[in-house]
C-alpha cells in the first residue's frame, strides 16, 4: 500500500513537471506560487479532493466552464483596438477587421454579422461619441434580436 502511494505521488509530481501550471481547482486557490514544487502540490491537492473536475463542471475554483469569459475579453480588446476601422467597415458591411471581429464574437457566419451591422449601423452607433464598449453592447443587443445571428454567434448575453 505504501509503495502504491509513493508511486501515485511520483506520477503526479512527474505530470506537474511535464504539464506546467496546475490550472484550476482547490490547488490553484490554496497554492499560488508558480514553482515546480508548488505546482506539484497544487496538482496533488486537486487530485486528492477531485476539486478540478468539480470546478470545471461548475465553473468555480478558478475554472471556467466554457470559453465565454475569454471570448468576452478578446472581443472587448479587439473592439477597443480597432474601433475606427470597425466603424468604417460596419458602414460598408464588409472588411477584414469586421470579419475578425465576428470571429471574436464566435459567429460562424461573419458575413451575416457584417450584413446586420450595415443595416443596423444607426442603432450600433447612435451618437458620434460611441466608444468600443457601447458599440459592443449594441452589437450584442442586435445579435440577440436576430434569430439567425442568435444561433450563429456564441456570446454571453
Amino acid at each position: 500500500m505504501r509503495s502504491l502511494i509513493i508511486l501515485s505521488l511520483t506520477f503526479l509530481t512527474a505530470s506537474a513537471f511535464a504539464a506546467g501550471d496546475a490550472g484550476c481547482g482547490l490547488g490553484s486557490l490554496v497554492i499560488q506560487k508558480n514553482t515546480k514544487l508548488s505546482q506539484s502540490l497544487a496538482i496533488t491537492t486537486n487530485g486528492t479532493f477531485s476539486s478540478q473536475l468539480f470546478g470545471i463542471t461548475s465553473g468555480t475554483s478558478n475554472c471556467s466552464a466554457s470559453g465565454i469569459v475569454y471570448n468576452e475579453k478578446e472581443a472587448t480588446s479587439f473592439a477597443e483596438a480597432n474601433l475606427p476601422s470597425l466603424k468604417i467597415e460596419m458602414a460598408r458591411g464588409q472588411g477584414e477587421n469586421l470579419t475578425a471581429f465576428a470571429q471574436t464574437l464566435g459567429c460562424s457566419d461573419p458575413s451575416a454579422l457584417a450584413e446586420m451591422a450595415k443595416s443596423k449601423y444607426s442603432e450600433i452607433f447612435p451618437t458620434g461619441s460611441t466608444d468600443a464598449h457601447q458599440m459592443l453592447d449594441s452589437v450584442r443587443s442586435e445579435i440577440l434580436k436576430n434569430p439567425n445571428l442568435k444561433q450563429a454567434c456564441v456570446i454571453a448575453g
